[in-house]
């Protein structure tokens, strides 16, 4: 919600700044072991890595995008669909079952994601909702990818030699694309640069990397339940900041959604609970 305070800067131009901040933010870390490491790592491993990192980018820039062109509400709840995509991947690529409750939680989910941006084109409190849907929908399956990559290339690496590479490849990502699509990275009011070290130190650095120090203790179906509160949280906030009020269609939708998240995770979270 932190980039609805930037006004009008380009998402790339404050996402460059949070990824390389982010980056600088790691170094000071960096010792020896981590570098022994990287000397060992087989091409296969950081080509894991470099994929991880350009999807993590490209989720970043989806996700900032969308913001501008939807309601906050509904791009968090749009991109917690993650589960289910990783869900689809699963069985498409992988030749995973899926079990009959998590079949029932993506029509479930769908049906949800329907409703919301039904009631967001009805209301009209969105630039292009219809548009910014479409991009948290991208942003969404874009972590899915970089999550279900990251999870092989993070084998054997501790978190420090996993995470730099990491957030090196999406700043790498962020500051080419903005090269190209010339989008200045200078010249803007002091408050963007401070937004960008927030994001980095924030939801980068301690939310995002706690993450994946989490995964390992916590199975990842129970972090999917917890991350649903996210989008309550983000909708309260935009509620009091930015007055954004959801049509009640819309509301209603994101409750379906979220209910078709929790059974799409529900037999994986099971399996770790018994």
């Amino acid at each position: 919600m932190l980039v609805r305070f930037a006004g009008d800067v380009p998402a790339l131009a404050l996402l460059a700044w949070r990824t390389t901040i982010a980056v600088a933010c790691l170094l000071p870390f960096l010792r020896d072991r981590h570098l022994a490491m990287y000397r060992r790592m087989s091409g296969r491993e950081a080509m894991r890595i470099g994929v991880a990192g350009f999807m993590l980018g490209l989720h970043f820039y989806l996700f900032f995008e969308s913001l501008r062109h939807t309601t906050v509400a509904s791009t968090t709840i749009f991109t917690a669909l993650s589960p289910i995509f990783m869900a689809a991947i699963g069985f498409f690529f992988l030749q995973e079952r899926l079990p009959p409750a998590t079949l029932l939680g993506i029509v479930v989910a769908t049906g949800g994601g329907a409703m919301i941006a039904w009631g967001d084109s009805a209301t009209g409190s969105a630039p292009n909702p219809a548009w910014g849907n479409l991009l948290a929908i991208g942003a969404s399956l874009t972590v899915s990818i970089y999550l279900i990559t990251g999870r092989v290339a993070r084998q054997g690496l501790d978190w420090l030699t996993y995470m730099l590479p990491l957030y090196s490849v999406a700043a790498a990502t962020i500051v080419i694309a903005a090269l190209v699509m010339d989008v200045p990275l200078t010249g803007y009011a002091p408050r963007v640069y401070v937004i960008g070290a927030v994001l980095a130190i924030g939801p980068q650095v301690l939310g995002h990397g706690s993450l994946n120090l989490a995964v390992r203790y916590v199975s990842a179906a129970m972090l999917g339940v917890l991350s649903l509160t996210e989008p309550m949280g983000a909708s309260a906030l935009a509620f009091v900041f930015f007055d954004e009020r959801p049509a009640l269609v819309s509301m209603a939708g994101m409750g379906v959604a979220m209910a078709g998240v929790l059974l799409a995770i529900s037999p994986s979270f099971l399996r770790k609970t018994r």
